[in-house]
């Protein structure tokens, strides 16, 4: 030590190191733990009314879950989580998209991500050909603020994606990756392309850019198309000082495979 080496392996370790894990309560099991990456802070104060549940504060970092299928469903999905963001920038709230998995096609962007686009939500779907846009987006402008909890979600079921925010339907354009905005029947006939390789990431798209500042809270994926009514529910009940059920049991009894609490010491 006294010669200050910038590197100095000693190769003396007896057990493996302790890995900062994001336990999932969904289905999946440990299955679908994750991993806190880089500069994050946690537990913070989280988003659920009158609970002590924390959350994750992220300042450039990430959490990472390992590609599953059952993560990534052919049909009708949903995802959720409570934001609270420190700006009104840019950032990649999760995504589950290809993103440098498939060597032989570099432009290749199948999955999605649901981001904080300024003060509005966006969902973007990628496909084969989808660098550096994506096939199409959909976008609620103008219902995001900075600085307070609020919940989020996106509904698929099989048609087009629903953008929830509050537990209210957000009013949404679809556009494709030309800006061209597209008609219904064009809309009606899109179909998401399940990611196949990457993982589930929380706070960036997994190559730089798109990084989420703020806190994030009780993040979850299931593998059914929630009715408005859950939506609202999980809501409703993050916002009252006497939920009942509990949220995590809500949560849990509306089928979710993945869900972090991110609560974590």
């Amino acid at each position: 030590v006294a010669t200050k080496p910038s590197l100095w392996f000693r190769y003396s370790e007896t057990a493996a190191p302790p890995v900062d894990t994001a336990g999932n309560s969904g289905s999946l099991g440990s299955a679908g733990d994750g991993v806190y990456i880089g500069n994050t802070t946690h537990p913070v104060a989280g988003a659920l009314v009158g609970s002590t549940d924390g959350a994750t504060e992220l300042s450039g970092g990430t959490v990472s879950v390992p590609y599953n299928a059952a993560l990534n469903p052919a049909g009708a999905f949903t995802v959720d989580a409570w934001i609270n963001p420190a700006g009104s920038g840019t950032g990649c709230i999760m995504q589950e998209m290809i993103n440098g998995e498939n060597p032989g096609l570099a432009t290749d962007r199948t999955g999605w991500a649901l981001r904080q686009n300024g003060t509005g939500l966006r969902f973007l779907v990628g496909d084969l050909y989808g660098a550096p846009f994506y096939y199409y987006y959909t976008t609620a402008d103008g219902l995001i603020t900075p600085g307070v909890w609020q919940h989020v979600a996106m509904v698929y079921n099989d048609v087009v994606p629903t953008l929830y925010i509050n537990g209210v339907v957000a009013p949404t354009t679809v556009t494709r990756q030309d800006a061209i905005a597209m008609t219904q029947p064009e809309i009606d006939a899109l179909r998401i392309v399940p990611n196949y390789a990457a993982p589930l990431i929380v706070g960036d798209r997994g190559f730089g850019g798109w990084t989420f500042a703020g806190s994030v809270d009780e993040v979850a994926i299931y593998p059914s198309a929630l009715t408005s009514g859950q939506v609202l529910a999980h809501y409703q009940n993050g916002t009252s000082a006497t939920p009942s059920p509990a949220y995590d049991t809500l949560v849990t009894g509306d089928g979710a495979v993945e869900y972090l609490r991110l609560n974590e010491a």
